[in-house]
């Protein structure tokens, strides 16, 4: 691979990082986001018009390149503006709003109830009515979890771009959420949920229902930089594809399977970011295409343009792009010198590479405990998700339980002591790319210098 092919695969991959958090943040509604689809869409038209003709296949897929990523900028905008709050009054005279809830609502950590909503209209003290658009996110008291295509009615007020409501009407309810909710329902009462901290992350992991109240393992897990591990992304979709072709096979009978499981997955889970991701390239791993991450991440832009503005969306396709395009170099770096522990640290390192600096800019701080602690709790998060299907399909017999319960200790356990190692800021973050920068520099040394010997004694010859 040439040094410009190498450049391309490490450029595309921030690029692309960077345009998600702009979307997460909404910081893509202004600045530079405006200049980069017209800078590229002019220089790929100039190029086309100085040539006339593309002489090669090359250039030809330079060009495509240049229009692929101006289609992703300009959808992006497209995004903004269908995201971006609209209200016919001021905040501050707004009293009603009512909406569709476009995710399952969730407990937080001091027990309110969270939600997002895409706005449909919004109503003043003086009963004025007008039309509304955007999302916005909604905090109450409410207990009960109300799934998403939900529309409600909500009575309270806005407060720093947050609509705090006292009163919540539900107004409508398709067939599909029914059915979906009855499901859910059914699966939580055989799991038992509720009986036991083990019982409540198995719900988590495998129906994505958050609800900080009832456990304390996610502020654990934040505390470590582990959040992702209980996240619902590629991979647990991966942990239920994985066991249908070990069960069923991986001949047509036990891909059907695997597709079917995967969409019945997703279905009870929700549409969420991480998971439409993994869906989509799941179900495109079948067809031979390079840079199929990418195409994943127009193809969900187009087809879920809503969960593209949300930070777990952002890190998400971080992590991917990270281990796809950046892995692959460090592993190779780090093989030379820590051998097969490199393939333990490499997705982890890799990840960091890309997710520190975004971390930093939001919260401050990073966390290198992560590239430990994110392999050892992904085990154990697998190993949960595992028992809580034998206990769906086997009931809750004595030892699953048992062995549960000592999964979700062992990952308390690592949660709360790589806790307790210190964070890291912009300083910690440079000796990190010093210390994998070493071992590649050092080893493009080491082959310069066999590569002179040897040819010094060629010569010889």
């Amino acid at each position: 691979m040439s040094r410009k092919e190498i450049t391309l695969q490490i450029f595309h991959p921030i690029l692309f990082s960077f345009l998600s958090l702009g979307l997460a943040s909404g910081a893509a509604g202004t600045g530079w986001i405006y200049i980069i689809p017209i800078v590229t869409t002019f220089s790929h038209i100039l190029f086309i018009s100085s040539g006339g003709v593309l002489p090669s296949p090359s250039n030809r897929i330079r060009v495509l390149r240049l229009v692929f990523v101006s289609l992703v900028f300009f959808v992006a905008l497209r995004i903004r503006s269908m995201t971006a709050v609209n209200l016919g009054f001021l905040p501050s005279q707004i009293v009603q709003i009512q909406g569709r809830v476009i995710y399952d609502s969730s407990i937080t950590a001091k027990g309110n109830h969270m939600m997002k909503i895409m706005l449909r209209g919004c109503t003043t003290l003086a009963g004025d009515s007008a039309s509304a658009s955007g999302i916005v996110t909604v905090i109450g008291s409410q207990e009960q979890i109300i799934s998403f295509a939900t529309v409600v009615n909500l009575k309270g007020h806005f407060s720093d771009g947050l609509f705090i409501y006292d009163d919540i009407n539900v107004l409508g309810r398709n067939w599909i959420n029914s059915i979906r909710e009855y499901l859910i329902t059914k699966l939580q009462y055989r799991l038992a949920f509720d009986s036991d901290d083990a019982s409540v992350l198995s719900t988590l992991l495998l129906f994505g229902r958050s609800d900080y109240a009832k456990s304390g393992i996610k502020s654990l897990a934040q505390n470590c930089g582990c959040s992702h591990i209980l996240a619902l992304s590629g991979m647990h979709l991966g942990i239920i594809a994985t066991l249908s072709t070990r069960v069923f096979g991986k001949k047509v009978f036990g891909k059907a399977v695997s597709f079917i499981l995967v969409f019945l997955f997703v279905f009870i889970a929700g549409p969420r970011p991480s998971l439409l991701r993994a869906a989509l390239a799941f179900y495109l791993s079948s067809f031979q295409i390079d840079g199929r991450i990418f195409i994943v991440f127009l193809i969900q832009m187009i087809l879920f343009p809503f969960s593209m503005v949300e930070l777990g969306c952002c890190y998400g396709y971080v992590a991917v792009f990270a281990i796809v395009c950046l892995s692959p170099f460090i592993k190779g770096a780090l093989f030379q010198f820590t051998g097969r522990l490199s393939g333990f640290l490499c997705a982890s390192v890799s990840v960091l590479v890309l997710s520190a600096p975004i971390q930093m800019l939001l919260t401050g701080k990073w966390y290198p405990a992560a590239i430990v602690a994110s392999p050892v709790a992904g085990f154990l998060a697998a190993c949960s998700m595992i028992m809580g299907m034998l206990q769906l399909t086997f009931g809750r017999i004595g030892i699953l339980i048992w062995l549960n319960a000592h999964v979700y200790s062992a990952l308390e356990s690592v949660f709360t002591f790589f806790g307790t190692l210190p964070s890291a800021g912009w300083l910690g973050y440079l000796v990190l790319l010093v210390l994998i920068a070493m071992p590649i520099v050092a080893l493009r040394i080491i082959r310069r210098i066999l590569l002179k010997r040897c040819g010094s004694k060629i010569l010889e010859v």
